[in-house]
């Protein structure tokens, strides 16, 4: 893993190009709040390994794809369900948070989802996009890939049970899942 290095020395230029840009937004930060999400911003401009350097036969969506669904997981009530109805509806995480009136489904419950993506926080955003890239660093180091829904690999029996979970992690060759008979070992441990 690549280090960063970060300038942590302020004078006063800094200070003050760090009040203007924190005083523009809404709600207000304190300034160690706004230190900490611009550290956040440079420390997630890191990108992970070109996809040329996985193995064969290893797939994982895109850095900003993957951060998305990892950003809704973090919307209570947001689970797989929803990600299916989502996915059905043809609309992609990415889109949903940037612009959560795409979701126009009918009734409370996505009312208050549309709501609770709107006030999303930076640091919502920061933490989803830094799990994103966790998981596409530790995919590429066990040759695993990360399937999600809409991916030609997803399979088609998990995606038709009750709760089709938004990313499943694999080793091996997603491929096999398309063969008649199949085992699965699912678990989070």
């Amino acid at each position: 893993m690549a280090t960063h290095r970060v300038e942590t020395r302020l004078n006063e230029a800094i200070i003050r190009e760090l009040d203007g840009w924190r005083s523009g937004r809404t709600p207000s930060l304190s300034r160690s709040d706004a230190v900490r999400l611009l550290l956040e911003e440079r420390l997630c401009s890191r990108q992970p390994e070109p996809r040329g350097a996985w193995p064969p036969n290893c797939r994982c969506p895109s850095a900003d794809r993957l951060a998305a669904i990892y950003v809704l997981e973090r919307v209570s009530g947001f689970g797989p369900a929803k990600f299916r109805e989502m996915h059905d509806a043809g609309v992609d995480p990415q889109v949903a948070i940037k612009n959560p009136d795409r979701l126009s489904f009918q009734g409370r419950t996505w009312d208050k989802l549309r709501s609770a993506i709107r006030n999303l926080s930076d640091t919502d955003v920061s933490v989803g996009r830094n799990r994103a890239f966790d998981q596409l660093e530790r995919a590429s180091e066990y040759s695993a890939s990360i399937v999600v829904h809409g991916d030609p690999e997803y399979p088609s029996r998990v995606y038709e049970s009750n709760n089709p979970v938004p990313v499943l992690y694999v080793r091996g060759d997603p491929g096999i899942w398309k063969s008649a008979g199949s085992v699965a070992v699912v678990g989070s441990r």
